[in-house]
């Protein structure tokens, strides 16, 4: 596995450069999924619901130093619906691809709203805060007029703020991950393999719907409970090691990743945490030139069973 480190070596870094491309349906995708994530908190969720009295302070929204910069605070006398009305349009511009750099500064202050204004973000919303702050210099590489127009000509600078951006962003998908998988080491639970059968059954946050009761069966059995617990650090460790590597290895994060956040959306339902998640991990994942999309762990497998199924004793060439 090729860390990020050979990557940045000059032969490498200027073989990259040169056939960078993220004017693609694949980057429109992850950032739309990002999108489609922050959608589900302002439309699906009730504004008192975003903005909840917690003990100790006031109702939300939250509002003190950098925090006032927020759209929140900014529109604190206006009407509720059309602050989030606000938010909400630009978030559809920024799915839309429209204006690319511009729409992404936006994006970054309505992701930043989120995190931190409203009464009870999660992790999701505090890492989209950060990485969408990243695609601002991504973005400069996309000069698309929106995700369906024709690629346009990018000068060389773009490209390396772009790429600049894009190995910052794998660092920190790295740093989220390994906090997440060495946090829990100093818990008991997730250490001796329990945690996953308490998660299942947390009166607010555990499984629900006709798989609860499948899940929480197959928790009572040691094995289950200590493989699936193990597992999810694992797979966190795994994450954050596989994406400083090469194309292949990215490929496989993200594989790791759809399977982590799919279980947790499945049996817990946190949709726009999981998605969040989903969406940062594949742009940080994503091939930058042609040259490394054929290198990917499925263009290999693709490869070999193409291969295979071509090969002489395989199609009756080779039999005598």
């Amino acid at each position: 596995m090729q860390l990020i480190v050979a990557e940045v070596s000059a032969p490498r870094l200027r073989h990259t450069l040169r056939g960078l491309d993220l004017q693609t349906l694949r980057f429109s995708g992850f950032r739309g999924t990002l999108v489609l994530a922050q959608l589900t908190i302002l439309v699906a969720t009730p504004y008192d619901a975003l903005m909840q009295t917690l003990v100790g302070s006031g109702a939300g929204p939250v509002c003190d130093g950098l925090r006032n910069a927020s759209t929140y605070c900014l529109g604190q006398s206006l009407p509720d619906a059309l602050v989030t009305s606000a938010m909400v349009l630009i978030l559809i511009g920024v799915a839309a691809g429209v204006a690319p750099t511009v729409m992404a500064i936006l994006h970054a202050w309505v992701a930043f709203s989120i995190a931190g204004s409203i009464s009870l973000p999660d992790g999701g919303d505090q890492a989209a805060a950060v990485c969408t702050l990243l695609l601002v210099a991504v973005s400069f590489a996309d000069r698309r007029r929106w995700l369906l127009g024709p690629p346009r000509t990018v000068a060389s600078w773009r490209r390396q703020v772009a790429l600049g951006g894009l190995m910052v962003m794998r660092v920190q998908v790295t740093a989220i991950y390994f906090n997440a998988a060495i946090a829990k080491l100093f818990a008991p639970e997730w250490v001796n393999g329990t945690a996953e059968y308490y998660v299942l059954r947390d009166p607010y946050f555990g499984a629900s719907g006709p798989l609860a009761p499948v899940l929480q069966a197959a928790t009572t059995l040691p094995a289950v409970t200590v493989g699936v617990t193990w597992g999810a650090v694992i797979a966190e460790i795994a994450i954050g090691v596989l994406i400083l590597g090469g194309p292949r290895s990215r490929s496989i994060a993200l594989v790791l990743c759809v399977v982590l956040h799919g279980a947790i959306i499945i049996t817990i339902g946190l949709w726009s945490f999981g998605l969040i998640m989903i969406a940062i991990v594949g742009i940080a994942a994503m091939p930058y030139t042609p040259h490394e999309q054929t290198h990917q762990f499925w263009s290999r497998l693709g490869r070999r069973h193409h291969a295979t199924v071509h090969s002489p004793s395989v199609n009756g060439a080779g039999v005598r």
